[in-house]
């Protein structure tokens, strides 16, 4: 699920799969399948396709964006503590 939200929040953040995919360093047709993903997860549609350009947020995008922001960030630092504390009992 994490790999979903990192992914959703480049394409939101970028407002285009391709240059999503580029700096996620994947392929473009495996952001549009992992976007699809979420968005069957979530059963509602996320970013409205305009082609190839760009996307266009929906209102649950907004909504999901700022939620993936908190996860994504929570998720972070739990890694940073665990990391820290296997180095403590390590050491």
């Amino acid at each position: 699920m994490l790999k979903l939200l990192e992914t959703f929040k480049m394409v939101y953040e970028t407002k285009n799969f391709s240059k999503a995919a580029e700096l996620l360093f994947i392929s473009q047709p495996t952001v549009s399948a992992q976007i699809k993903q979420l968005e069957q997860d979530l059963d509602t549609p996320l970013f409205l396709r305009n082609g190839r350009k760009n996307v266009i947020a929906t209102p649950q995008e907004e909504y999901l964006y700022e939620k993936a922001l908190n996860l994504l960030d929570e998720w972070s630092t739990i890694r940073s503590e665990e990391r820290r504390v296997g180095k403590e009992c390590r050491s």
